[in-house]
């Protein structure tokens, strides 16, 4: 009795419930984008449904080691449960019939490859959040492992004898490593990344010269810090890498950069300082101005008072003068009158004694001191 395989291939459907379209790109051209929701909502579930169909559970074989990138990782573990489980559900009927298995995934950030994708090789689609990355390209997983590639470097004749060559990669068999970054004839390149869990975790590089054996150099992740990396030639980001291509001129722009943000907090520093002291210097202007009108206001009132006595010296003086002037009268009168008074007197003194030009004369003077007690008393 034959047997047969038909179509053996893994099944998808996304979903989408967020504020962002997913971008699902397929090698060779296509894309499809999965629209975000008609109405505003605070949900932000994006999730992908993964289907085998009718599999005999004996003849599924699933090696979760064995996966190329996170996503593939993630969907294996889950496929591997539902196996599992069904397997022990109802075995004699499994054995017999074929089933479908069904599982699903959130799409998260610990899914993300290199350029902020999710990359599956088993489904083939790399996706991608927000319209913006419609133009980004699908990933691609190498075909074979660096292992393999090393060890068949091709046709010797084409090397020459002359030859430098120069290989890197990254062995990251737990996916836990961000990609780093190489230059290569002026374009940023990101290091090659390999599986494989027989050897050890770390950066492999090796140089050799024509035909002669390479001599390779590992490195422990945990041995590649910032000083490390820079003597390999090798970037963390991209950016980096494209400013730094030439190491020597990265470290150059960096250090100007240094300079530049040193100078950048020294002129916030200056301009912190100059701002509070124009802060109190308005607040030495409010005082001033303040004490300004204080003073205008006391001054107007001194004047004031000193043009009252003024006012009132005047009024005295004015009165003084005129008193002046009567006492100059009156003392012309008594002088007249003293004069009249000696000259009558002179008159009666050989003639015979007459009390009524005494009395007259009398009368005179008496009249002179009323007039002037009376101009004393006004």
């Amino acid at each position: 009795m034959a047997t047969e395989l038909n179509c053996f291939q893994l099944k998808y459907r996304i979903t989408n419930i967020s504020s962002k379209e997913i971008i699902v790109k397929i090698k060779g051209g296509l894309s499809y984008i999965v629209q975000r929701g008609s109405e505003a909502t605070y949900i932000n579930e994006q999730q992908i449904h993964v289907v085998i169909e009718n599999v005999f559970l004996d003849n599924l074989v699933i090696d979760v080691n064995a996966a190329l990138t996170k996503l593939d990782k993630a969907v294996l573990v889950e496929l591997s449960k539902e196996h599992e489980r069904l397997k022990k559900s109802n075995n004699e009927y499994h054995i017999r019939m074929p089933v479908t298995l069904q599982i699903q995934l959130d799409l998260h950030k610990g899914l993300v490859e290199r350029n902020n994708a999710i990359h599956s090789e088993l489904m083939g689609i790399t996706m991608y959040v927000g319209s913006e990355n419609l133009n980004q390209p699908c990933l691609n997983t190498p075909a074979f492992t660096m292992q393999e590639l090393f060890e068949n470097p091709g046709d010797e004749s084409m090397q020459g004898k002359a030859a430098l060559h120069y290989f890197v990669y990254v062995n990251d068999p737990q996916r836990i490593n961000k990609p780093l970054y190489t230059n290569i004839m002026g374009e940023s390149t990101e290091v090659p990344v390999d599986y494989d869990v027989n050897k050890q975790p770390g950066l492999y590089v090796g140089i050799s010269r024509g035909i002669e054996p390479r001599g390779t150099q590992y490195y422990a992740f945990g041995e590649l810090n910032d000083q490390k990396l820079t003597q390999l030639g090798l970037f963390k980001t991209k950016a980096e890498c494209d400013l730094g291509g030439n190491t020597e001129r990265f470290l150059t722009a960096e250090s100007k950069n240094r300079d530049l943000n040193k100078d950048a907090n020294s002129m916030r520093t200056q301009i912190q300082n100059l701002t509070e002291t124009l802060a109190k210097s308005e607040s030495n202007v409010f005082r001033l101005n303040t004490e300004l009108i204080k003073t205008k206001d006391e001054h107007k009132l001194e004047v004031n008072a000193i043009k009252m006595e003024h006012r009132m010296e005047a009024n005295t003086l004015k009165h003084s003068g005129k008193m002046a002037s009567d006492l100059f009268k009156f003392e012309t009168r008594i002088k007249d009158t003293v004069n009249k008074a000696n000259t009558e007197l002179v008159k009666q003194k050989g003639a015979q004694n007459s009390w009524g030009d005494f009395a007259k004369a009398v009368g005179t003077l008496a009249g002179v001191a009323i007039t002037g007690y009376k101009l004393l008393t006004a």
